[in-house]
C-alpha cells in the first residue's frame, strides 16, 4: 500500500473520531440542560414556571431547599456570631441563616430596652468601664459556649471586647448579658474567651503588648515595660459570674498575635 493511501485512511479515522467526540460532548450537554427539567418534575406548576423563569438548574434548587426552613420549624442548629464594633452578638439559625436575635452586650440598645433605665444594668455598664470614661461600645470577637466534659451544655456564652480587654457573661436561660468584666492589667485582647473543659475557667489572651495597668511607655522602652498577658477568669456557673478576686493572668514577654 502506499505511503499516500495509508495517510488518507488514518485521515478519515481520525476525522470520524473526532466527530463521535464532538457527538457524544454535545449529547451528554443537551442531558444536563434537559436533567433539570426531568429531576423537577413533580413541583407543581407554579414552582416549574418559576424555575424555568429564572433558569435554575437542579442544583440551583438543591441548594436553597438545603437551607430553608418551614414557618413553625426549628433550624437544628444555633450560631453565636461576634458582631465585631456593634458590640453585640447575633445568634443565627443553622441552615436557614436566619437571624433569630441580636444580643446586645457592650452597647446600649434603646430598640430593645437594654442600657436604659434597668438600676442593675446600669451598674454593670459602670463595673465594666473603661479609665472611669464612660464607654459604652466595644469590638466584640470570638464568643465561646459553656462546656460540661468538654461539650457544649447552651448554659452560657462568654464574648469579649477586642477594643477594650473585656469580658461579658451571657445567660442563655433568657439570652441577656449579665456581666461585663474590664481587664484591670490590659489594653486589648483576642485571644477570644475560650473555656477549660468544664468552665472552670474563661481564658483572655491579649493582642499585643502594652505597658500593664493603661501606663505609658515610649516605645524605646518596648522590651523593658511592654509586657503581654494571659488571664484566667475563675467562673461560678451557679452564680453566673466571673470572680475577679479568684482570677489571675500570667505575664507574658512582649508580643504579637
Amino acid at each position: 500500500m502506499k505511503r499516500s493511501v495509508l495517510y488518507a485512511i488514518i485521515g478519515v479515522l481520525a476525522v470520524a473520531v473526532l466527530a463521535l467526540v464532538i457527538m457524544q460532548f454535545a449529547g451528554s450537554g443537551s442531558e444536563q440542560g434537559a436533567a433539570p427539567a426531568a429531576n423537577l418534575e413533580g413541583l407543581g406548576e407554579a414552582a416549574s414556571a418559576l424555575v424555568a423563569e429564572r433558569g435554575l438548574t437542579s442544583e440551583n434548587v438543591y441548594a436553597a431547599l438545603k437551607t430553608y426552613m418551614p414557618s413553625g420549624q426549628h433550624d437544628p442548629y444555633m450560631m453565636f456570631a461576634s458582631g465585631g464594633h456593634s458590640g453585640q452578638i447575633h445568634v443565627i439559625g443553622v441552615p436557614s441563616m436566619r437571624i433569630l436575635r441580636t444580643i446586645a452586650v457592650f452597647a446600649p440598645e434603646p430598640w430593645q430596652g437594654y442600657g436604659y433605665g434597668e438600676v442593675t444594668q446600669e451598674a454593670m455598664f459602670d463595673e465594666g468601664d473603661v479609665l472611669g470614661a464612660g464607654v459604652r461600645w466595644g469590638d466584640t470577637h470570638h464568643p465561646a459556649l459553656s462546656e460540661t466534659d468538654g461539650m457544649y451544655d447552651g448554659q452560657f456564652v462568654f464574648i469579649n471586647d477586642k477594643a477594650q480587654a473585656r469580658v461579658a457573661v451571657v445567660d442563655l436561660r433568657d439570652f441577656e448579658t449579665k456581666q461585663l468584666v474590664k481587664n484591670p492589667i490590659a489594653m486589648n485582647d483576642h485571644g477570644g474567651t475560650f473555656v477549660t473543659p468544664d468552665t472552670e475557667w474563661v481564658i483572655e489572651g491579649g493582642q499585643y503588648a502594652a505597658p500593664p495597668g493603661g501606663a505609658y511607655a515610649p516605645i524605646s522602652e518596648y522590651n523593658e515595660e511592654y509586657r503581654g498577658m494571659i488571664t484566667f477568669w475563675k467562673f461560678d456557673r451557679e452564680q453566673g459570674r466571673i470572680l475577679t478576686e479568684e482570677s489571675f493572668a500570667m505575664e507574658l514577654p512582649p508580643y504579637w498575635q
